[in-house]
């Protein structure tokens, strides 16, 4: 037990000392880039047509944002450090200023982050929301921060160009808009890169690999026309770099979503600061940063759009692509399906045949034999009682032939290999049980029926039979409907009563009614298409069968 104690305060000894060390190493590390970048937009901001920006807010930002939580105390006490050196060197100031300078920025960056990460959980900027979310934290957080900075230094006297009494006039709302304008393209010029930089290593495996030759050769040829643009900014005017500056982004963003916007706003930035630069160009600091924030925001939200779009279509083109091969999948089985149930409709037409030839053959001609020795007894003997049992038994043997003939002709119609079709839907063989239910029967036959095969016949003569039993035993009908007609290489087949109907599309019922399945079945092996509409006012089944 003591054992194990001593190696869990080890373990927690050395996960401590661990963070310790990582936490100092973090804190000291953003102070030193804390503090250092901290001079860039100092020395521009003296310049007055240059677009100020203020590098600590994108580094501040982007070390919330991809920080794990619990160095981000680190992060504080690294921004306090290069912000109290600063300020020490500035000469002394008042303990409140102090304590809002080297605080509340920090607390105001690390909220918008949290709020951030709880919503998308990553920083990212490959969706609209995403890209929206993460711009519109970043202006709030930079305008919160710059009102209260400003005010602050406004209010102990800490501008030399903006006295205490200007407080809340115009001069300090343009004051505050260039903070906040200088925060804003601070995070624009830090935190897209940093999430390029971490979604580009973390996506591929081996990001060296994936330079291809077309890609290496475009980037070259981008490379000697950036060196042809800067060597010659001094003698191009502002206004042509920045419509230049604009076709870039446009271009970028267009081609590589997202990332070519992440790109082209860092070089178009860049491009107008230098250019300003050099420019003798009146331009003010306000005007130019608006320009740039206004560009950058609505290509970075227009490349969010068009990956996300781009991702959108992928997945679309992958689900598409599944669906096809379920669709040939589909078709295959279909085929399988149409194969099968002709084969089977084959073997049972076969066999049927089979069977009614042997009972015409077999039972028929012993019953013909039996009536006939019925016909001699009767003749050679006076005896009364054997001439009643023969009559008896010449009426058994009627019945016994009429049974076997009705279950030949349910087994294979005689009749439509010598009548054909036509007659045979017309016999009394086939009309008999509407007869007796007293259905009335209507035939309309509108083309030459024989040219069909053999199977296709025998099909259309099945189906009637069977549709005529259904009606018999479930429809209660008065009539019945038959039209059969051919065009354009199809033959229509129509049955339809006016009983009282049934839930056609209710399949569950047609398990308990096996004459539905078998038409279904005879329907699918000839390729056809079978519908069945069913209401109070009666069923109709219509069927389409190629003949071609």
């Amino acid at each position: 037990m003591r054992k194990q104690q001593g190696r869990f305060a080890q373990q927690m000894k050395n996960i401590s000392y661990r963070y310790l060390s990582l936490s100092v190493i973090i804190s000291v590390s953003y102070s030193m880039l804390w503090y250092h970048s901290w001079y860039l937009p100092v020395n521009f901001a003296v310049i007055d047509n240059t677009a100020s920006w203020f590098l600590p807010a994108g580094y501040r930002l982007a070390a919330f944002l991809f920080a794990p939580r619990k160095y981000w105390l680190a992060i504080i006490i690294g921004e306090w450090s290069a912000i109290r050196l600063i300020t020490a060197q500035r000469g002394e100031i008042d303990i409140l200023s102090d304590m809002i300078a080297t605080t509340l920025p920090a607390l105001i960056y690390l909220c918008a982050a949290h709020l951030y990460l709880k919503v998308y959980k990553t920083p990212s900027l490959k969706t609209t929301k995403q890209a929206t979310g993460l711009l519109l934290g970043s202006v709030l957080s930079a305008t919160f921060t710059s009102a209260i900075l400003s005010t602050s230094m406004i209010y102990h006297g800490e501008l030399a160009t903006i006295p205490s009494s200007e407080l809340f006039t115009q001069k300090h709302v343009l004051n505050i808009m260039a903070f906040a304008f200088g925060d804003i393209i601070g995070v624009l010029l830090i935190l897209p890169p940093v999430i390029l930089f971490f979604e580009y290593f973390r996506s591929e495996k081996n990001p060296i690999r994936q330079i291809s030759f077309s890609l290496t050769f475009q980037l070259l040829i981008a490379l000697i026309f950036a060196f042809a643009v800067v060597t010659n900014l001094h003698q191009i005017p502002l206004y042509y770099v920045k419509i230049l500056s604009v076709t870039l982004v446009i271009a970028s963003t267009h081609k590589w979503g997202w990332k070519g916007a992440v790109l082209s706003v860092l070089i178009m930035c860049i491009l107008i600061v230098y250019t300003s630069l050099l420019s003798t160009e009146a331009i003010s600091v306000i005007e130019n940063q608006v320009y740039l924030i206004t560009i950058a925001f609505t290509s970075l939200v227009l490349g969010a759009s068009i990956t996300e779009q781009s991702n959108l279509n992928q997945q679309l083109q992958k689900q598409n692509s599944v669906l096809n091969h379920l669709n040939n999948s589909y078709k295959q089985q279909a085929k399988k399906n149409q194969q099968l149930a002709a084969k089977v409709v084959e073997i049972q037409e076969k066999e049927r045949k089979k069977i009614s030839t042997e009972l015409h053959d077999d039972i028929g001609q012993t019953l013909t034999a039996i009536r006939t020795e019925i016909t001699i007894l009767e003749h050679v003997t006076n005896d009364e009682k054997v001439r009643l049992s023969a009559s008896h038994l010449r009426e058994l043997s009627n019945k016994v032939y009429n049974v076997t003939r009705n279950l030949i002709t349910l087994l294979h119609p005689r009749e439509l290999d010598e009548l054909g079709l036509e007659k045979a839907l017309k016999s009394k063989l086939l009309t008999q049980l509407l007869s007796l239910a007293q259905v009335n029967y209507h035939l309309n036959i509108e083309s030459d029926l024989t040219a069909l095969s053999d199977e296709k016949k025998i099909a259309v003569y099945r189906i009637v039979q069977e549709s005529f039993n259904n009606i018999v035993k479930h429809a209660d009908a008065n009539n019945v409907y038959v039209d059969i007609s051919i065009h354009q290489h199809q033959l229509a087949l129509s049955i339809k009563d006016d009983g009282k109907g049934f839930e056609a599309d209710n399949k569950a019922l047609w398990n308990d009614r096996f004459g539905l399945l078998g038409i279904e079945e005879r329907a699918l092996a000839l390729k056809g298409n079978l519908c069945i509409k069913s209401s109070a006012q009666g069923t109709n089944l219509q069927l389409s069968i190629p003949i071609s």
